[in-house]
């Protein structure tokens, strides 16, 4: 299962980088590639952390006499839990959903300490890097700027999705959205 796992990883990641790619070039299909990838991606990483710990590094069991086996498998764990919320959270970002920024925010703090602890015991995972740089970039890229650029086609709907990102309460703003969307969609 482990070797099917990584293949589906390596599947997913062209799939959401050609998602973004197509929904940076206003390709409708782009959403649908960018929350297949980015979902897969985030399902696979979250069952990675329930692999036994000889799985860990490509199947080779730890060592048992190190320091602190219990700490190793337990860093492997949040590494992976925290690289699918991370990667949840970019998809959420980039789809304009809510809370986007919160996972993120969870996820690029947690795998920070992580690449920390990880890196006082001399072992660092460059997966842990890797991921946890993407996460921050997609944190520090304003959700405005993504708004903007994802859908500069349309400057109505900009208008409207930027002034509902600056008053997420209001419920005026959402239903708006909605109706704009809707009229959009509906045959003239």
């Amino acid at each position: 299962m482990k070797r099917q796992l990584d293949t589906v990883e390596k599947i997913a990641w062209p799939a959401a980088l050609l998602g973004l790619a197509a929904k940076w070039a206003l390709v409708p299909a782009g959403n649908y590639l960018l929350l297949l990838g980015l979902g897969t991606l985030g399902v696979v990483y979250f069952l990675q952390s329930y692999w036994p710990a000889a799985f860990a590094a490509g199947g080779e069991p730890l060592d048992s006499s190190a320091p602190a086996p219990f700490l190793d498998d337990y860093l492997r764990k949040v590494t992976s839990i925290s690289a699918a919320v991370m990667v949840i959270g970019i998809l959420f970002k980039l789809m304009n959903w809510s809370n986007g920024n919160t996972m993120l925010v969870v996820g690029v703090a947690t795998m920070a300490l992580v690449v920390v602890i990880a890196a006082f015991r001399r072992r660092l995972n460059r997966f842990a890097v890797a991921i946890a740089a993407l996460g921050g970039l997609a944190l520090y890229v304003p959700s405005e700027t993504l708004i903007r650029q994802f859908h500069r086609d349309d400057p109505g709907l900009v208008e409207k999705l930027v002034y509902q990102l600056h008053h997420p309460r209001d419920r005026a703003a959402a239903a708006d959205v909605q109706q704009y969307l809707q009229q959009k969609r509906s045959p003239r």
